[in-house]
């Protein structure tokens, strides 16, 4: 085989694309990743992807139509997800929490209640006007509260991610159905 023919186009050659393919509801080993990936970090662009799994960008906007084409995932802005994973409601949310410095704020504020906005910005070495928007942005989805303290305000996390969390835990049984149908009309 030459060097640099594709691995899909040397299985296909060699008679196992088709076996391969079948093997995973989504259609491929690469499209599995990718697919996996999203479940865990909803709303990453395709530069993201195609940087944390190594993937060439061409591969992975390939896939990522491939995937949308069978209705696998959704694109919102830049950002995909699995389709029939997140409420369409909760997407706001749920956008919010793929930045890291919103994952990092909130980490914070869970473990220390009660600590002020211009804590938070040092310890997470955030820029003070950044992490003042994403707080506001979190209390709009209501995740936190904030609470003025003299010239401060203090930060306390809500009751609702958690409770989100319990929500999507029992959902996760109805897309392991969705994909296991998605399968099925596959095979």
């Amino acid at each position: 085989m030459a060097k640099k023919l594709g691995k899909a186009l040397e299985n296909a050659i060699k008679g196992g694309g088709e076996e391969q393919r079948s093997r995973s509801p989504v259609g491929s080993h690469t499209r599995e990743k990718i697919f996996i990936y999203l479940t865990y970090r909803p709303f990453s662009t395709r530069t993201q992807i195609s940087n944390i799994l190594q993937i060439s960008q061409k591969t992975t906007t390939w896939h990522l139509d491939k995937l949308m084409e069978k209705q696998f995932i959704s694109k919102r802005d830049r950002g995909y997800y699995p389709t029939s994973f997140i409420s369409p409601l909760d997407m706001p949310l749920v956008e919010l929490f793929s930045k890291e410095e919103c994952r990092k704020i909130f980490s914070s504020a869970s473990k220390n209640p009660g600590i002020t906005v211009g804590e938070l910005a040092e310890e997470k070495d955030i820029p003070l006007s950044k992490t003042s928007k994403l707080i506001t942005q979190m209390e709009k989805e209501g995740v936190v509260s904030k609470v003025k303290d003299g010239r401060n305000y203090r930060i306390y996390p809500t009751a609702l991610l958690k409770d989100k969390t319990e929500e999507y835990s029992k959902m996760s049984s109805h897309f392991v159905e969705h994909l296991s149908n998605c399968w099925l009309k596959t095979t």
